[in-house]
Order: structure tokens, then sequence, then C-alpha cells
């Protein structure tokens, strides 16, 4: 059987069919959904969604099905940004790490434990950050009290940290997601990074903490990441930090240069061009000069 079956909504419920849903996540509810399913050969489906609002998100998407390969591409108007607060409560995830406002353009393609191709564009605003533990470990090690408290922000462990916006870009594959270009702009330090997200929940991040003062001169021994500024004076260009293991709880350590893998393209550009590196830190780099922190 092939043809095409269009599709207007005013409204749609979907029920997912889980053992472990919960009673918050028991449907999904579609408001003015319409679109089109096209019937191929050899048990190929194609459904476009042309309009739909779900959690209060415009939305559009594909999602192509045969027997042996899925693909699905959603995105957001680039121009209305959709509340992360308003999406987790309708998708039932009650600790709510993130607020701020967002759009996002995906494509995933693949099987289940196997994707292996598709890209993720993710940009939010104007939010904070709480509650979430590999960031909670990467700020007590750069320990940076001090220099939020300058910026108004006493209670950050409880009450979250703020940020302007967060971007990031990446790709799909190896059933990971690779992070080309994470940035985030933040009150006190922006940070940065690149590395990998596995769909099994296991993750090999360096993130780049880059402050916006004069950090204690103790995290000056990894030579490529102190910078004399002049009159003896020695300033943080940038502090790297590893976030490797579980996702919902990684190990988190001060990062050294002889591990970094330079031989590969992307990672240079990243540091080049994300962290702006003076070119004396980044010869330090290219020459394997690391420090040792104890």
């Amino acid at each position: 059987v092939t043809g095409n079956i269009n599709f207007d909504f005013e409204q749609f419920e979907y029920n997912p069919d889980r053992s472990d849903k919960s009673p918050e996540t028991e449907k999904y509810v579609w408001d003015n959904l319409s679109g089109k399913i096209t019937l191929k050969k050899e048990k190929r489906v194609s459904i476009s969604v042309v309009t739909g609002e779900i959690c209060g998100i415009q939305t559009t998407g594909v999602l192509n099905k045969a027997p042996d390969r899925t693909s699905l591409k959603v995105s957001t108007d680039k121009e209305v940004k959709n509340d992360l607060q308003e999406l987790f409560a309708c998708i039932g995830i009650k600790k709510q790490n993130m607020t701020g406002l967002f759009s996002l353009d995906a494509k995933i393609e693949g099987v289940p434990d196997n994707w292996d191709n598709g890209h993720v564009e993710f940009e939010c605003n104007n939010g904070k950050i709480k509650n979430f533990t590999a960031l909670s470990k990467l700020l007590t090690i750069v320990n940076v009290a001090d220099l939020f408290s300058l910026h108004g922000i006493k209670d950050f462990f409880s009450t979250g940290y703020p940020y302007s916006k967060a971007k990031l870009t990446g790709k799909i594959s190896d059933n990971s997601l690779i992070i080309n270009d994470f940035s985030m702009i933040g009150n006190g330090l922006n940070m940065f990074a690149s590395g990998t997200i596995g769909f099994n929940k296991q993750m090999d991040i360096i993130v780049l903490v880059k402050p916006f003062k004069v950090i204690d001169s103790v995290l000056t021994v990894i030579p490529w990441v102190g910078m004399d500024l002049g009159n003896g004076q020695k300033a943080i260009a940038l502090i790297p930090i590893q976030v490797k293991g579980k996702t919902g709880d990684p190990e988190v350590s001060l990062y050294t240069g002889k591990h970094l893998n330079l031989g590969q393209k992307h990672v240079r550009d990243f540091f080049k061009k994300t962290a702006s590196l003076p070119s004396k830190i980044y010869r330090s780099f290219e020459s394997g000069d690391s420090g040792n922190v104890k």
C-alpha cells in the first residue's frame, strides 16, 4: 500500500507504551497538529509535521521510518524563545536543573542503541543552572567563591549559576553526541567545552573556564594556563577541566596538556577559536608542556 494521508487535528494525544512511565508522562498532547503521512514501498513511512504545539512549544519535524532505520528531525522557530521549565514540567522531569528560553534544531538517524548520524543546534538565554552535579564539582575545583561574591551571587550553590547565553553545536556519531562547540556566557566567568556524551550515559568532555579576574596563583603551576601579564603579575587566561564518567555523576578534575590530543583538527580549532588563546599559551600546547597539580 502506498499513498498520502493529510491530517489536521485540533488536539492529538499520544500515550507512550512504557512500563516505567510516571503519571506525569502518561500522555503527550499536541494542539493544532497538521501535516502529512506518506506510505511508501517496502514498509517505509514518512510523517511530516507542518504545524504543531506541544508543551507550549511550536515545532515542525519529519519522521522517516523504515524496517532497518529511523530518522527524526525536529526544530523550533528561532525567532520564538520557549521556556525550558515549561518543557520539563510537561514531559515529567521533576528535577529541573536548567532554566531559560531556548530554541532547538536537531536531527538523529539510525536505530535505538546505534544512532550514527545527525546534528544538534541548541541555544538558551537568560537563565540559571542549579543542582547540577558536574557544574558544582567543576566550580569547587576552580574555587571561584570569591569571584562570584564579587558579582553579587553569594548563594550560588543554592540559587544557581546565572548565564546570559548558552549555545551548543554538535553531531551524532557512534551512538553519541559529539560536541563540536559549546559556550556559556555567565555572570563571573565564561565556559567553553568540547567532547562526547554517549547515549549509553557516559561522557568525556573538556571544559575551559575563563574567569574575569586574577585567580589564586596556585593554579599557575600549569604553564600553558598561567601567563605573565608584566610586573611579575600572574593571571589565568583559562582553566581546563576534564568531566568524565557517568552523565549523572561524572568525575571532574583539573586537566593537563600532556593528555590533550592535538592530532585531531577539531580539537585544535576548538582551542584556537573558542578560547582565544594567546600565541604564547598555544605554543605550550603544541610542545606538549604540562604542569602537575597535586
